[in-house]
């Protein structure tokens, strides 16, 4: 088993549970349970390729027999000749059906089991957005949500995250007054959960993407002066560029983590020029949980095996080899709550080959997913676009949405639906995206057979055409 590689930063010593010893630090509660987690992953890493496959395949296993107790699934798995009960075969498992987020949204409840283990804890429910659909929402367990946290302590072990350091996000936070306006942001004593709850951390400090525009985004920043930055791809390329035009120099910034779209590679540039750091990424999904980091050591990401099943599939539905760019097929590996065998995300992924860095961990070269442009408000200003999923919750009629702005004061709605909405329907979803967009633009609907992705290969959410 190659040797882990050395970190830049070590994580500090983790929280003591016990008054009066400080190193090494004994744990208590769930904490001790995450640190234990997180050292089977430091192990699980390096396995054989087969033997990860092996581990995998055993927890697929009770998964599937999970789910077989919904009628959903099991009559998926009784037409595809697959008997939950004996052992999982590659053979057997092909032949399950690929699961479509239109069915995921059409089956809703027939798709969730509140019934699970009790060690897996309470369920709770949330809702993604994007623009392959309306939304679905997700029912989740504790246990769900504990891995997510573990695994994103990983992603910062990984990558030598310090964190004593100043922890600045540019992100929607729930917490924001609904009758609140313009820029709105909140300083906090630590980097908050996960990673409160097992180090001690420095301060951090969160504002709310939503109805601020690039250039205020900019000053907080300045005045703010974090060590790490995190922030969705789009509006940290418009920072960046922005710092750059106007010469607003971060000097304290050491790290950049993009996450919740495709990072562009002129975003990637932008970031480096800025701030002299190279931009981190990673892949996640709401209903699936942690997909993908990137390796330490190369700009591609590693599939986190240990969190879901990735495959990569062609047309054919063949698994694609290095090169080869595919469907990004998932299935998460402990949601008992909402089991979601062989869901198609919506994403193409190129695959790639095997890393240097001894990490067996299979490897995404690079993901064509959700992207989108910056919202240019009449007065010239950038915003992040945010209408969220609530403008199209209501609208389950709705198969996939693109908005696209034509001019200073027009936003175009392009949809795939399985009719048109009425005069009375388009009125409220237009009010809906007012309010969301701050602004009072003129926005039309147009209704098309389906919304082509760019010749990127990406599905662009919010187009600035103008």
């Amino acid at each position: 088993m190659p040797a882990p590689p050395s970190l830049h930063t070590p994580l500090p010593i983790a929280r003591s549970a016990v008054e009066g010893v400080v190193w090494p630090a004994p744990a208590g509660g769930t904490q001790a349970v995450m640190l234990a987690a997180l050292q089977q992953l430091e192990q699980s890493q390096y396995l054989a390729p087969d033997e990860l496959e092996a581990r995998q395949r055993l927890q697929l296993s009770l998964l599937l027999a999970h789910a077989a107790k919904l009628p959903f699934y099991r009559e998926r798995l009784h037409a595809a000749g697959i008997d939950p009960a004996k052992p999982l075969g590659e053979e057997h498992w092909e032949r399950l059906p690929i699961l479509s987020r239109e069915e995921v949204q059409a089956a809703s409840e027939a798709l969730c089991w509140r019934d699970v283990p009790r060690q897996h804890g309470e369920i709770s429910i949330s809702r993604t957005s994007g623009s392959t659909a309306t939304g679905l929402v997700v029912h989740r367990t504790a246990l769900a949500l504990f891995f997510w946290n573990v695994f994103a302590v990983r992603e910062a072990a990984w990558h030598g995250l310090n964190l004593s350091g100043k922890l600045a996000a540019i992100r929607m936070d729930w917490t924001r007054p609904a009758e609140s306006t313009g820029l709105y942001f909140a300083r906090h004593d630590n980097w908050g959960p996960p990673f409160a709850a097992l180090y001690p951390t420095g301060p951090s400090a969160v504002l709310d993407v939503r109805h601020c525009t690039i250039a205020e985004q900019a000053e907080w920043l300045r005045e703010e002066a974090p060590n790490h930055l995190v922030g969705f791809g789009v509006s940290l390329g418009a920072l960046a560029r922005h710092c750059l035009a106007y010469d607003i120099s971060v000097p304290s910034i050491s790290s950049v983590y993009s996450q919740g779209e495709v990072l562009s590679d002129e975003a990637r540039a932008a970031c480096r020029e800025a701030w002299g750091v190279e931009v981190i990424d990673n892949y996640s999904t709401v209903e699936a949980g942690h997909l993908a980091f990137q390796c330490p050591e190369h700009p591609h990401l590693h599939v986190q095996s240990e969190s879901a099943r990735i495959e990569i599939l062609d047309a054919q539905g063949r698994a694609c080899r290095p090169g080869e760019v595919g469907r990004v097929i998932v299935t998460p590996l402990h949601n008992f709550a909402m089991p979601l065998l062989r869901y198609d995300v919506g994403d193409l992924a190129e695959v790639g080959e095997a890393c240097g860095c001894g990490r067996t961990l299979p490897v995404i070269k690079r993901v064509l997913g959700r992207t989108r442009d910056m919202l240019k408000m009449p007065g010239g200003e950038l915003r992040f676009p945010f209408y969220g999923s609530k403008a199209f919750a209501d609208y389950p009629v709705i198969v996939h949405h693109q908005l696209a702005q034509t001019s200073a004061d027009a936003i175009e709605v392009r949809l795939v639906a399985k009719r048109a909405l009425s005069a009375e329907e388009e009125d409220r979803l237009r009010a809906s995206l007012i309010q969301a967009l701050g602004h009072p633009f003129r926005i039309t609907f147009s209704y098309c057979a389906a919304i082509e992705r760019s010749a990127s290969g990406k599905y662009e959410e919010f187009r600035c055409e103008m």
